[in-house]
């Protein structure tokens, strides 16, 4: 016969491919073999690299095949629970569709894809060493857990914050995403998870009232007050609604406005598992149009938590009881309808109302009549503020005029005019700041109507 040295490249490619294949496969040779030292070396190196990359090859086609079948089975296993409970409650094949679809959707987004009682046993135990376990607090959901306001009122209460504390969060804590306007929780709800905000703005809302804000009513509690069932609406004042008052508004969807914002780095919804209570005392919704993300805690770890670390504990039921209080506060003021962002702006101009401009005029020293001090006289020797315009802040050719004159007065006089000075620097600014933000406001006003 001829070689295979002279054959085709095709004969020769289609004998290399049956000799590879019979070592690749262990069949053995039975009708192959090799005659010279350099043709032995050969195969037996083929037979060597040839057995080990068949094995990886083997076991990475088992590990995919095992890991979609125990996928598979799981979701199986879930689908067959739903097939139970349809059956057993009777449940229609449109909503029991609608029921798998979701489960599915579930599944395949693998919002838990860790077990957490492992990693949290994981976290307990001294397997980590201290220094590493502060390099992954500061790592884990981009340090955005870290530096939440959960964390943050321990470390403001001046108790130190355990590093595993935070592990063990990260460990049993999930991401959710929310649409625009989609309800977190009503005030009606099973209070079984807590919320720390990663991205947008959710706050609570409730219904503008000239009397002070009313919390929404839920679907039972209309139908109560339309007499469909047996229970009643009760007010914060304990008195139970008038069917009448019920407007058909009311009946379908409510038009809820909010009135505390909880931002990034924030959270809502402990008040309720801390308090052991059985329903949700507010609602929440989400107000920033590109939607929110937020870490769901679950009650039952928030608990086993609380007792791990009871000092962390007792300052995070300090502050929700203080924060629900003051929900409530804000609640009673909610009379005018405002979205989220002139809600925003107002509380803005309402904190620097309160701790700068009105603490500048509390504190203004009262002078004599003509003097030099931004201040006017109403004729009977009593002065009258007088807030300065933009222009009555002092320039640099005006400082040192005035720093000349005060050469050539007393001490007393000198520090009464360095005073009066600053207050009519402070007031200038104050002033500036107050019509910038009036503006602010009037141009957001356009936009929103437009």
């Amino acid at each position: 016969g001829v070689l295979l040295v002279y054959e085709d490249p095709g004969v020769q490619w289609v004998h290399a491919l049956y000799f590879i294949l019979t070592i690749f496969t262990t069949v053995g040779f039975g009708d192959m073999s090799a005659f010279t030292t350099g043709e032995t070396l050969y195969a037996d190196w083929a037979m060597i690299v040839g057995t080990v990359v068949n094995s990886i090859i083997m076991s990475e086609v088992i590990t995919t095949l095992t890991g979609v079948d125990r996928a598979q089975a799981e979701l199986n296993k879930r689908y067959g629970l739903i097939k139970e409970f349809a059956e057993h409650t009777r449940m229609s094949v449109k909503a029991t569709s609608a029921f798998e679809k979701a489960v599915q959707r579930a599944s395949h987004a693998g919002e838990m894809r860790v077990d957490p009682s492992q990693l949290k046993s994981f976290f307990a135990t001294d397997t980590l060493p201290r220094e590493l376990m502060l390099e992954l607090t500061k790592d884990v959901f981009q340090g955005k857990l870290l530096r939440n306001e959960l964390l943050v009122a321990v470390e403001r209460h001046g108790i130190p914050l355990p590093p595993r504390l935070a592990l063990m969060l990260a460990a049993v804590m999930h991401p959710k995403n929310f649409q625009f306007m989609e309800d977190v929780y009503q005030n009606a709800d099973q209070p079984v998870h807590i919320y720390l905000v990663m991205r947008g703005t959710l706050a609570f809302v409730g219904v503008p009232n000239p009397d002070g804000g009313l919390p929404p009513f839920t679907v039972s509690e209309v139908q109560s007050a339309l007499h469909i069932g047996n229970r009643r609406r009760k007010s914060e004042v304990g008195i139970p609604p008038d069917p009448s008052e019920v407007t058909n508004e009311q009946q379908t969807k409510q038009v809820l406005y909010p009135y505390k914002l909880f931002g990034v780095l924030s959270y809502l919804g402990e008040y309720e598992p801390l308090a052991d209570l059985p329903t949700r005392m507010s609602y929440a919704r989400v107000e920033s149009e590109m939607g929110a993300e937020v870490l769901v805690l679950h009650k039952k770890d928030l608990l086993e938590l609380r007792s791990e670390f009871p000092a962390c504990s007792s300052v995070w039921v300090k502050v929700a009881r203080r924060k629900e209080w003051h929900r409530g506060q804000l609640l009673e003021q909610l009379r005018i309808p405002r979205n989220y962002k002139k809600l925003a702006l107002h509380t803005i101009q309402s904190f620097y109302r309160k701790h700068f401009k009105g603490k500048v005029r509390t504190n203004a020293p009262k002078v004599a009549p003509g003097s030099r001090s931004g201040l006017a006289s109403n004729g009977s020797g009593i002065p009258t503020s007088m807030p300065p315009s933009p222009s009555h802040i002092l320039s640099p050719n005006s400082l040192t005029d005035m720093a000349q004159v005060q050469q050539r007065r007393t001490p007393s006089v000198v520090s009464q005019d360095v005073s009066i000075g600053e207050l009519q620097r402070l007031r200038g600014k104050v002033e500036v700041m107050d019509q910038r933000m009036l503006e602010m406001q009037h141009t957001l006003d356009q936009i929103m109507e437009e």
